[in-house]
């Protein structure tokens, strides 16, 4: 979804209505962000891009149990956090954010525990509105807080993510266009070719295009992809770790190739732990699983080291080559 599509469906009675439709499934929301300060009269009228809801529960259990079943949501993996989950509904981005109880008020735990946001007293309201509907939103106090404190809470998540995908030796960061050089070596390194495939990449330009057309692509759809993982003594690439959906998997696979002069020292085994926490951390994810050529035994072996174990073969069509499927429960 572009950041500057301001969907005309959302509007008041739209929000009223998807409300109405969590209520009856017993998850009962309050109106917060944009939408919660234009019915207090705090901002103009204007059009909104998303729709920002707080939830009040333990865990998000039953709003996950109850994603699952609408066909029509399209949930957006890469806002999938402790604190939060997003899903797209007739075209519109709805973010929830989770409020558990803690004394006589709320919290939100960011990252798990890593970062607590501690909501004032009052948090919560209701609003009778000009055609007598009730709406249940947050107060002027607490959106008023919650905008002091987002500054914080927004440097606390970059330090957490930062942290997650950086190892005693390595740092991995996203790709873009400015490693089309590593990206053509890798690509066409014999191992590549032999356990992975031929892609086509035989130009720089061609390499811009597959950094565009797949990590970059994929950053900007899910919150995740392959990022390039970097030795931290010389800021020397070595090679791609990160994570993959697939349209032909049910599950999130992790995906890394290395450049065969860094083998042997542990460096595979560094980045797939970080990555692997990053998924479970960052994206809530529950099970990760990883494919290899069968006579990959490089990989499996580093697969099995990882705590996954292999399940069965598989084909992405009936020309294609089988597959080694592993997959684990993170």
């Amino acid at each position: 979804m572009n950041d500057r599509t301001y969907p005309p469906s959302n509007t008041l009675p739209f929000v009223c209505a998807l409300m109405r439709q969590l209520e009856e499934a017993g998850l009962r929301t309050w109106l917060f962000g944009g939408w919660a300060e234009e019915v207090w009269q705090l901002c103009l009228p204007r059009a909104h891009y998303d729709i920002d809801l707080l939830y009040v529960a333990p865990d998000f259990q039953q709003l996950d149990v109850w994603m699952a079943h609408q066909g029509a949501l399209e949930p957006v993996v890469g806002k999938r956090f402790h604190h939060k989950r997003a899903f797209i509904y007739q075209g519109v981005l709805v973010e929830i954010f989770l409020l558990e109880h803690s004394d006589n008020s709320y919290i939100t735990k960011y990252f798990g525990d890593k970062h607590i946001l501690a909501w004032p007293k009052g948090t919560l309201s209701e609003v009778q509105l000009a055609d007598e509907t009730r709406i249940t939103l947050a107060s002027p106090k607490a959106l008023l807080y919650y905008r002091e404190q987002h500054e914080r809470v927004s440097g606390a998540y970059e330090v957490y993510i930062h942290a997650l995908l950086d190892t005693p030796r390595l740092i991995h960061r996203r790709l873009s266009t400015e490693d089309a050089n590593f990206i053509l070596e890798l690509l066409n390194d014999p191992s590549w070719l032999q356990f992975i495939g031929d892609f086509g990449v035989k130009t720089l330009e061609e390499a811009r295009n597959y950094i565009l057309k797949g990590p970059v692509e994929m950053y900007g759809r899910l919150g995740f992809g392959l990022y390039l993982t970097v030795l931290k003594e010389g800021n020397v690439p070595i090679g791609i770790c990160g994570l993959i959906k697939r349209d032909a998997l049910e599950d999130v696979d992790i995906g890394f190739a290395f450049l065969p002069g860094f083998g042997g020292r542990g460096y595979a085994y560094e980045s797939a732990s970080a990555v692997m926490q990053y998924g479970k951390q960052v994206f809530g994810l529950k099970r990760i699983v990883a494919i290899t050529s069968p006579d990959n035994l490089r990989s499996a072996k580093l697969l099995e080291k990882l705590g996954l174990r292999f399940e069965r073969m598989i084909k992405f069509s009936p020309e294609a080559q089988e597959l080694r499927l592993f997959g684990a429960d993170l």
